[in-house]
């Protein structure tokens, strides 16, 4: 695999491209593919991007190898975020999670929180309606709900419309390795927003 997107990125600058990067979608088999890259050179100057399959994995970021060569290219990885004023709002709620599960709920787990109550609201108001009636309720419950995420609406296929998101980098920290927030992608409207750096390896 390695091999090949060395072949690729070497085709790409014989074409005369001059900005060559390499995108991953992956999940801890990242590990495996990084022993490999970080011994063939023109993988090791090209910058590279993650999904969020890899985004907080402890996999990555216990394998020194692995970790090393993703602190060295780059490797941002997006994930759901929460504003600063969603993680202001939702402190109480973080605290009561962190009890139980001994660490912070991300905002995955948070956005499935919010929807829960939405489901919830939206039931009792179609009341035993199903079907037509119960998504609209749905619809009508979602839009302009502030929960811990922040404000929801939802588009036209019924998705949520908007929402931040987090870029996690690995970054050395002494002789370990850990993940740092280093970009965020700060929504103020369907359509626009801003990135935002948080914080630098």
């Amino acid at each position: 695999m390695a091999a090949s997107i060395a072949a690729q990125a070497a085709t790409l600058r014989a074409a005369g491209a001059t900005h060559v990067s390499v995108y991953l979608a992956a999940f801890d088999e990242v590990v495996d593919l990084f022993h490999a890259a970080r011994l063939i050179p023109t993988l090791q100057t090209a910058p590279w991007y993650g999904s969020d399959g890899v985004a907080l994995t402890t996999r990555l970021v216990n394998d020194k190898p692995a970790a090393a060569f993703a602190d060295a290219v780059g490797y941002p990885n997006p994930t759901v975020g929460l504003s600063d004023a969603a993680i202001r709002r939702a402190r109480p709620l973080l605290a009561r999670a962190r009890k139980t599960l001994g660490r912070n709920p991300d905002a995955l787990a948070l956005t499935a929180y919010d929807a829960l109550r939405i489901a919830v609201l939206a039931r009792q108001r179609a009341g035993s309606s199903g079907g037509a009636s119960l998504r609209r309720a749905i619809a009508a419950a979602a839009n302009g709900h502030v929960g811990v995420t922040g404000r929801m609406a939802l588009n036209r296929a019924g998705d949520r419309a908007y929402g931040n998101f987090d870029f996690w980098s690995v970054c050395a920290r002494g002789a370990k390795f850990g993940w740092a927030r280093t970009f965020e992608y700060e929504a103020r409207r369907a359509g626009s927003g801003r990135i935002l750096r948080r914080t630098r390896c």
